[in-house]
């Protein structure tokens, strides 16, 4: 021990705790490893951002058609999740579930630690933003800046006046989504695009650390498409959301996911990264993306291979 006299160490310490979250202590100590020790303390935690617990879900009358059963994920911020599926397969009840916008049949979602249910809606608007495909209807004389702003209204008083700050947020959702120019149109004359990215600016004027969006490019040129994941994904580089989008595009899919959920109807979704073989299954074929996106259906998801293929 007395070798150590006068050396500098660095240890450092992973501990679990609540819900998955690690925290990683840096202990920098000096001097004799005893009494006297000089020991200085670095401590950071790493979140799970979205975590869903044996989560079962439901739709239709009394939740007669179950669609997800028994599904348990963690979702690190700076994660992007593309969920795949066939149509009915669950992937926007799902979304709407972890919305908080229909209860869990069972199972907990936790956002930041907290259970979904224990938000209150302004708090939760804080935490989770949201873009479905059903079409909302607005005032006719609704703009769309009038539209964007919406989404600063869970940060103001009871009066819903902007402030500076939350305007700033506003431009600059308008100008990363294009629709700066449109400002003044009014929502009603949009086109399907158009009112969708409209849509995508309100949520990132919201600011939540998670995004969900169902089909977000589904009625985008391909241009407008290319350009919308490229925003999601600079959206994890620079302020590690955890972003989380139901798509029919599997190309698309393959090549911006960090994580793949795979759905059919009444069991529980398989995950997967792209380009990984499922445990004892076989490596992903390597000549051509039609291929490799079919692997990802079929060899990652037993489900889907035992059943579907018939």
């Amino acid at each position: 021990m007395s070798g150590l006299s006068g050396k500098t160490c660095l240890v450092c310490v992973a501990v679990r705790i609540e819900n998955n979250s690690v925290l990683i202590v840096l202990l920098q100590m000096s001097g004799w490893l005893g009494m006297r020790s000089k020991v200085r303390i670095f401590a950071s935690v790493i979140e799970n951002t979205v975590k869903l617990e044996n989560i079962s879900t439901a739709y239709g009358r009394r939740g007669a058609t179950c669609v997800t059963d028994n599904f348990t994920a963690s979702l690190p911020a700076g994660t992007f999740v593309c969920i795949l599926g066939t149509n009915g397969a669950g992937k926007s009840t799902l979304l709407r579930t972890m919305a908080g916008l229909q209860p869990p049949t069972s199972g907990h979602i936790y956002v930041n630690g907290v259970e979904l249910s224990q938000y209150s809606r302004r708090e939760l608007a804080r935490m989770v933003g949201v873009v479905l495909t059903e079409r909302q209807a607005f005032s006719a004389q609704m703009t769309v800046e009038e539209l964007v702003s919406l989404g600063r209204i869970p940060y103001t008083d009871f009066s819903g006046k902007l402030g500076d700050d939350d305007r700033e947020m506003v431009e600059n959702a308008l100008a990363r989504t294009g629709m700066r120019k449109m400002r003044r149109r009014p929502v009603a004359s949009l086109s399907d695009g158009e009112r969708q990215k409209t849509m995508i600016a309100k949520t990132l004027a919201q600011q939540t650390p998670v995004i969900l969006l169902d089909e977000p490019t589904a009625f985008l040129d391909f241009e407008s498409k290319i350009e919308t994941f490229a925003l999601l994904r600079s959206l994890l580089r620079e302020n590690r959301k955890t972003i989380v989008v139901a798509t029919h595009d599997l190309g698309t899919a393959f090549r911006v996911a960090d994580i793949l959920w795979i759905m059919k109807r009444g069991t529980t979704p398989v995950c997967g990264r792209p380009g990984e073989p499922a445990a004892g299954g076989p490596a992903p074929p390597r000549s051509n993306l039609r291929q490799r996106v079919c692997w990802i259906c079929f060899s990652i998801c037993p489900v889907w291979n035992s059943t579907e293929r018939t």
